[in-house]
């Protein structure tokens, strides 16, 4: 039977190559899969190597305990914790039992507790139905490549004007939204990158993550837009999107600012870890998508004109606060299809691409996939598809994958972001803006809505 694997958690070197040394020892089926000397580090490995069982110190550096436990529920709900404590952090305990640990033992640990405490949890996870079911989201997981799409998308959106047909498969595969009145994009750099680079690889590697997560969090999670990380230049590239309230152009530049201030307060609070200063640009303020390869343009050339203090953390762009509507914007030509099938080999041809979506939907799925599995070319089958339709690829796949959510929603007690990920929708934020977009409710609005009495 395959060990189960186990990631030990502490600042003290001592502590944990001494509980890893007992772990050992216990006989029981395990594998120390990693140690780890903080949170943030342990938070890392995880979303890289998934484990079984973490034993974890409460107080932590950059990411303690605490706020490991609390990610650790909502991404690896199979994950069992344990917390590792000292006689005086009772309240963390009690804090950690709240959130979901399944039990703590005190330092120093002793072999006999340790053994009852493993041993409990791995009759837990001999459970087959939860094994399975374990198995069944890692899977589910290792197809979504939803956030590597978003990257590669907007790379793309930020270096140049993409014809219609290509931003809107391009936010459906990469789970974004572009129905802003205004749009800026800021680019974030680390200073003194090059004495980063001089620091070892494991190093380079915890501070480039901690940027990436926090930009996350505070950007893309909270609802202000999309970034992406160059690791090869420590740059970021952040795009802002208007809220709702700020349907001007100055209430987006005092909102921008804002936003822009709290990375700033988060980054110093994090300063021991990165160790160095951060610059942050905002290019021009447009109100259409076609343009914002301008307002990087702008937000990079901003630099140049920068003093190189250290302390002018972030610089707002004083150029032109709009730019009207590009002519350059790419217009795609019509196709000609020389060779065009006769019309019911037509409509067998998308019958076989409708029967494809509907059986591969709960996974990333693009237009070359399915234009692939029915032997023709993208171009072709979105003409097609369109043509006998009366709708196009990506609202077909939406509807398809919103009328399954609804089901799961009503029929079953699955999570919210659960639901998400078995429909083929990775980020949560985007699952539940894109069903509001076309339920007219939130995935929990509806599902409390529908849910049976009694």
């Amino acid at each position: 039977m395959t060990a189960y694997k186990l990631l030990i958690v502490d600042d003290e070197r001592e502590v944990r190559e001494g509980v890893k040394d007992v772990c050992s020892e216990i006989g029981l089926n395990l594998e120390c899969a990693g140690l780890c000397e903080n949170g943030l580090e342990a938070y890392r490995f995880l979303l890289s190597q998934p484990v079984d069982i973490v034993l974890s110190d409460i107080r932590m550096p950059f990411l303690d305990g605490i706020e490991l436990v609390e990610r650790v529920s909502q991404q690896f709900p199979f994950t069992k914790v344990v917390f590792l404590s000292g006689y005086n952090e009772f309240d963390y305990v009690k804090k950690g039992l709240q959130l979901g640990i399944v039990d703590y033992l005190l330092k120093p640990v002793d072999e006999n507790e340790l053994e009852s405490v493993i041993g409990k949890i791995t009759k837990q996870l001999d459970d087959k139905r939860q094994a399975e079911y374990k198995q069944e989201t890692m899977n589910r997981r290792a197809k979504l490549s939803a956030r590597l799409l978003r990257k590669y998308f907007l790379k793309q959106l930020l270096d140049r004007p993409l014809s219609a047909d290509t931003v809107e498969e391009g936010c459906a595969v990469g789970e974004i939204i572009l129905e802003s009145d205004w749009y800026s994009v800021c680019t974030l750099r680390l200073e003194r990158f090059e004495e980063l680079n001089q620091r070892s690889e494991k190093e380079r590697q915890l501070v480039l993550f901690a940027l990436e997560n926090m930009l996350t969090e505070l950007w893309d999670d909270a609802g202000l837009g999309y970034h992406y990380t160059v690791n090869e230049s420590g740059l970021a590239y952040l795009l802002a999107v208007s809220q709702s309230e700020e349907n001007l152009p100055e209430l987006f530049h005092k909102g921008l600012e804002d936003r822009l201030n709290r990375i700033h307060k988060e980054f110093f609070r994090l300063r021991g870890l990165f160790r160095t200063t951060i610059t942050i640009t905002a290019g021009m303020k447009v109100s259409d998508h076609h343009a914002l390869s301008l307002s990087r343009e702008d937000s990079e050339r901003v630099f140049s004109l920068m003093d190189s203090k250290a302390n002018k953390m972030v610089a707002l762009s004083t150029t032109q606060s709009h730019f009207p509507k590009p002519s350059f914007i790419e217009v795609m030509p019509e196709h000609v299809y020389p060779h065009a099938p006769e019309m019911d080999n037509s409509h067998k041809l998308v019958d076989d691409a409708k029967s494809y979506i509907l059986n591969n939907y709960d996974r990333s799925l693009s237009l070359v996939d399915v234009a692939d599995f029915v032997h023709m070319s993208a171009g072709y089958l979105s003409h097609l598809f369109k043509q006998v339709t009366g709708v196009n690829f990506i609202q077909f796949l939406t509807d398809c994958r919103i009328e399954a959510a609804k089901r799961l929603l009503v029929e079953t007690d699955f999570k919210i972001y659960e639901v998400g990920e078995r429909v083929g929708y990775e980020i949560p934020r985007y699952f539940s803006d894109i069903f509001k977009k076309a339920t007219g409710k939130t995935p929990l609005e509806y599902r409390l809505h529908h849910f049976p009495e009694g």
